[in-house]
């Protein structure tokens, strides 16, 4: 569904949506929310609900200075014992207010005692930036920020590959989650994070502010990876006391398992994030490992171009009249296509086989003493005996002997006349 750049009013704005929202694979495009406004995303508040199989593409957020709005993110606002599962999202995200959370799925999370809200199976390629200057923010690729009040938040199995950028003083930046903390203060884990992985990009100049590739969490954190060439830790483990300061947490939720990774479309990534999920949930994708929902970063098929290609190129041109139309139609071919546009892919396969079916042979050259494809009359005419052939040597010796003897029966001839 495209919602053409409209102004869109999240649903749940003035109830938070507690139903669950099966969007059966289906896109939703051209999101749009630039208006002031209490809160910003698909969804305002989710409490209890469900949101699954979607895909929310080509987003325009942009949440303006005079807005009041704490926590914002793509596909929900606020998530409060609640599920996001098999969603995707790309587009653009701006903040220039902000307090808790910014995120590319889910600005905020709650999770009270005795409930669990997971994230699992989502993957974002959000570009975000928080032009917050005075204000602490916590921004995730895939959540802003996680408060728990006695229950643990669940991300699992998500990963993010867009940019994170930002100005704010005292912000906290991380790939897959901003920070999570505990409402209660008591040192319980709020979240734990398992087989995600961030391939994406994190910049920022505030001062006091940091960056970590996973995030800043208080919980575990277990098979989670991300890129060798980035200069922030992958995960840094905080807690806060019971007065609210920000404290050294517990390193050993940090496991060995977490990883950098160099080569993120290798077979043996995916291979091992599967292993992790425990079924094979992960396809290559156009950016690394993704999931089947996610058809726009899905390669599409080229198979059929490929071999219309090899089928071409051994022909010999010279062979042809003009063989102009098929190089044509191989220069045509466009790579990089997803699987939503496997149609035009196979067509420009096509274009190769007509072009080859169209060509037309130059005629063969024709050879001195045989005949010509171009008169087949000369078949029927008789040829001069050529010097140095044998055959024609021995059919110059018949006719000499058959010329000897018919002047022989003329002389014979004419002396029985004279006789008579």
């Amino acid at each position: 569904m495209d919602l053409n750049g409209n102004e869109w009013t999240p649903i749940g704005m003035n109830e938070p949506f507690s139903g669950t929202f099966d969007g059966q694979g289906h896109v939703i495009s051209n999101l749009t929310l630039t208006e002031a406004k209490t809160c910003y995303g698909l969804f305002s508040t989710v409490y209890y609900g469900v949101v699954q199989n979607l895909g929310v593409v080509d987003v325009n957020m942009n949440v303006p200075a005079e807005s009041n709005m704490l926590r914002n993110g793509v596909l929900v606002s606020w998530l409060h014992n609640a599920t996001i599962r098999n969603c995707y999202t790309t587009g653009n995200v701006t903040a220039a207010y902000g307090w808790a959370g910014l995120g590319g799925i889910v600005g905020g999370i709650a999770s009270d005692a005795g409930s669990v809200s997971v994230i699992e199976n989502c993957r974002s390629y959000v570009n975000i930036k928080s032009d917050l200057t005075d204000v602490t923010n916590c921004i995730g690729g895939i959540v802003g920020q996680i408060e728990c009040y006695g229950g643990t938040a669940e991300i699992k199995n998500n990963a993010f590959s867009g940019t994170i950028s930002g100005t704010g003083a005292g912000c906290l930046y991380g790939g897959i989650i901003g920070a999570g903390f505990d409402g209660n203060a008591k040192g319980n884990p709020v979240v734990s994070v398992e087989n995600c992985f961030f391939n994406g990009e994190i910049s920022f100049s505030g001062e006091e502010s940091e960056a970590a590739q996973i995030g800043f969490v208080e919980g575990p954190v277990n098979n989670c990876y991300w890129r060798t060439d980035c200069k922030h830790p992958g995960a840094k483990i905080i807690a806060v006391d019971a007065v609210g300061n920000v404290t050294d947490g517990n390193s050993a939720w940090l496991k060995d398992s977490c990883q950098a990774v160099e080569d993120f479309q290798s077979q043996e990534f995916l291979d091992l994030l599967n292993k992790n999920a425990g079924k094979n949930l992960f396809i290559m994708g156009m950016d690394g490992p993704t999931l089947p929902i996610d058809v726009f970063h899905i390669a599409a098929d080229y198979s059929k171009v490929d071999a219309a290609i090899a089928k071409a190129e051994a022909l010999n041109q010279e062979d042809y009249k003009d063989f102009s139309a098929v190089e044509a139609a191989m220069t045509a071919v466009i790579r990089g296509k997803d699987i939503t546009e496997q149609a035009e892919v196979d067509a420009m396969a096509q274009a190769i086989e007509d072009a080859i079916t169209a060509l037309e042979k130059k005629p063969a050259e024709s050879v001195p003493g045989e005949p010509s494809e171009t008169n087949p009359e000369d078949e029927s005419q008789t040829s001069t005996p050529q010097t140095g052939d044998e055959n024609h040597s021995n059919l110059w010796v018949v006719l000499m002997l058959l010329a000897a003897g018919g002047i022989a029966l003329s002389v014979k001839s004419f002396h029985k006349k004279v006789q008579g």
